[in-house]
């Protein structure tokens, strides 16, 4: 019995190693899927990431948030085209401004018809690149670290940061502190 216990064991880890591969290649042909076809062909391509530069609050300097763990830019996507979402191929050109509080910051991001508007959370898994008028939170607060990597939360949600989260199995961005959670974001510049 013991041996057929442990043949028993061997086959669950095998098949759930099976499982975890067949997740993430189902993952990431849902992500490749959604970028050939819901990606708005009118929206500017994302530079390439040589260019990683210091974040500039004062909203005068168009940036590009990329995610550092996910490859990925900030995007609207998904809902209606304005869920913020992620790319890796396109972005969202977006100025930071501090507020007049000097402890939050407004996005401004740039929409493929060239109007500038609001990141705005309404929840954790309801974030918008189109905030006016939403009734959302702009309010979002930013813990810059010693590498110039950075992490963005919103006071609408008291736990988590802006993120990738893989086991979603979409290209939307969500509020949240799981472990697995992709936080990590650099601005980049042209």
């Amino acid at each position: 019995t013991r041996v057929l216990d442990m043949h028993e064991a061997a086959r669950g880890a095998y098949m759930r190693l099976n499982a975890a591969r067949r997740r993430k290649k189902a993952v990431s042909a849902a992500q490749k899927e959604f970028e050939d076809s819901q990606v708005d062909p009118n929206m500017p391509v994302a530079p390439v990431l040589t260019n990683t530069t210091a974040l500039v609050t004062d909203g005068s300097v168009a940036q590009y948030l990329y995610n550092v763990e996910a490859k990925a830019f900030l995007v609207g996507a998904n809902d209606w085209g304005t869920r913020a979402s992620f790319s890796a191929t396109t972005g969202y050109p977006v100025k930071m401004t501090l507020n007049e509080d000097g402890a939050t910051y407004t996005f401004a991001d740039q929409l493929p018809n060239g109007n500038w508007n609001s990141l705005d959370c309404q929840g954790v898994d309801n974030i918008w690149v189109d905030g006016a008028g939403r009734g959302g939170d702009k309010m979002w607060t930013v813990a810059v670290a010693e590498d110039g990597s950075f992490t963005i939360a919103n006071n609408n949600v008291p736990n988590g940061n802006l993120s990738v989260v893989p086991s979603k199995n979409d290209t939307r961005l969500y509020i949240s502190d799981a472990e697995e959670a992709q936080d990590v974001w650099v601005a980049v510049s042209e």
